[in-house]
């Protein structure tokens, strides 16, 4: 059995043949990914404003497979802001998802449709009575995302020319912290995930806590705990996953801090 030896020439090879498939995407493997990357990341979401996030996604992809359930953590290309439908003569307004992304598992390339919230804005309202209006919003929007796949698919792959885009394997919505949500509001966010068939909803803690677990930490890594989470974020974790009231993994990053950081 031949040994690849997977140096930063084959990376980079990879890289090239992985940029290629999908032309125009941004793409990002498992190398891509650092605990200063994570700290940017984590930047991004307590500067309260989706372009931030946006932009921080855009510009390393992979973490948005740390939030996708079955990802497959073979590659993840994202295309931000295409437009799958154009503003109508009526007036009507086109349709521009945050992204569309391809994750890549033992069972082939998979699309989502991915809407992205504030981080400081949560699904449910502040009673947990039920979605709040942004979550509303996030909802409606990704409904109408894959409603217009359903009808329309091949006039959205004409459109944003794309030829491999195929029919969404469902929609994404990243929202708020889960650690800041009271458990009146993740039983909402719970529940309404648990009943809906193709619409998830996470909190940007899933990336986090995935990242950190992968790539540890530096000295200027904001503080961590895996408690509390969504429902939906824990499970998400898998079999490596800790019950409440656990601690974050001690993993460390050369030269780098184990968890608290900076204050």
């Amino acid at each position: 059995m031949k040994l690849t030896h997977m140096d930063e020439a084959y990376w980079a090879e990879r890289r090239i043949a992985a940029e290629r498939e999908f032309p125009g995407s941004s793409y990002g493997v498992r190398p891509d990914l650092t605990a200063e990357v994570v700290d940017r990341f984590e930047d991004a979401l307590h500067a309260e404003s989706e372009e931030a996030i946006q932009n921080c996604l855009t510009e390393n992809p992979y973490l948005v497979q740390y939030a996708i359930s079955n990802s497959g953590h073979h590659g993840t290309w994202v295309y931000p802001k295409q437009m799958i439908r154009p503003k109508a003569a009526t007036g009507e307004p086109g349709l521009i998802p945050d992204f569309l992304a391809v994750t890549r598992s033992s069972l082939g390339d998979h699309w989502w449709v991915v809407e992205l919230k504030r981080f400081d804005t949560q699904f449910a309202d502040a009673q947990g009575g039920g979605m709040s209006p942004m979550g509303h919003k996030a909802v409606s929007q990704a409904a109408g995302y894959l409603s217009h796949f359903r009808e329309y698919i091949d006039a959205i792959r004409s459109h944003v020319r794309i030829p491999r885009l195929t029919q969404p394997s469902g929609a994404l919505i990243l929202i708020g912290d889960s650690q800041t949500e009271s458990e009146a509001q993740r039983t909402v966010r719970s529940n309404f995930v648990r009943t809906a068939t193709n619409i998830d909803v996470a909190s940007y803690r899933r990336i986090v806590v995935h990242a950190r677990m992968d790539v540890g930490f530096t000295r200027n890594s904001r503080p961590f705990r895996l408690e509390p989470m969504g429902r939906s974020d824990l499970a998400a974790l898998g079999e490596d996953g800790a019950g409440p009231g656990s601690t974050c993994p001690t993993k460390r990053t050369e030269g780098g801090a184990a968890p608290g950081g900076r204050r």
